[in-house]
């Protein structure tokens, strides 16, 4: 397997592919939540906030792969897509240090189809999982200042912590249907483990 690389935490764009700022609009409610870089009821982030997040779990995905995306360029670009896959924490608040900073995989060029070799570490901000959603937004990179958004899937950490495999081996397989404008636009797979996770908090979240 791939030796896990840990995607770099960037302001915005894709990591190591001179990105821009920016990325598309989802066109519903959940573009403006993940719009928002402040949240009512956010807890305060400060240096002591930030040290303590050093404890706080972290999410790994692995084997990360969509397919029937859509054709995002014109027939001159190739008539594909450049896809990558930027990870956001529903509420914001629960992303790990930086709160803007964002972890995102690498651009793959030309395919609908793509599977990325890259692992991606997702850090938090909280000690507990339940109730938190993870939205994995598929872009599509281009050379102009805004990159084009192929659509979002949501993972609900609740289903992980349910599911009867992840209790077992501390991994759970999904695969997500790709919305925008809600949309069909493909679906995107993978594996994700939770990373400095004790088991008196799996315990407590599972029971919750």
């Amino acid at each position: 397997s791939a030796a896990l690389a840990r995607a770099e935490l960037t302001r915005d764009g894709a990591p190591g592919s001179g990105a821009p700022p920016g990325g598309g609009t989802l066109g519903s409610p959940l573009h403006d939540a993940l719009a928002a870089r402040e949240q009512p009821g956010a807890p305060p982030r400060d240096a002591d906030a930030a040290s303590s997040e050093l404890g706080c779990p972290k999410l790994l995905f692995t084997r990360l792969r969509a397919r029937e995306l859509p054709v995002m360029d014109s027939g001159v670009f190739g008539g594909k897509a450049d896809p990558y896959v930027r990870f956001h924490t529903d509420p914001e608040w629960a992303h790990g240090v930086g709160a803007q900073a964002r972890a995102q995989t690498k651009v793959l060029r030309r395919t609908l189809s793509p599977e990325w070799d890259d692992d991606v570490l997702v850090p938090l901000g909280v000690a507990r999982m339940r109730g938190l959603h993870v939205h994995l937004v598929v872009m599509d990179w281009d050379p102009a200042p805004t990159h084009d958004c192929c659509g979002a899937a949501t993972l609900s950490l609740d289903r992980v912590l349910g599911d009867a495999a992840f209790e077992r081996n501390g991994a759970f397989d999904f695969d997500l249907q790709i919305e925008r404008n809600g949309e069909f636009c493909g679906r995107i797979a993978g594996t994700v483990q939770f990373i400095n996770y004790g088991a008196s908090s799996v315990a407590a979240d599972i029971a919750a």
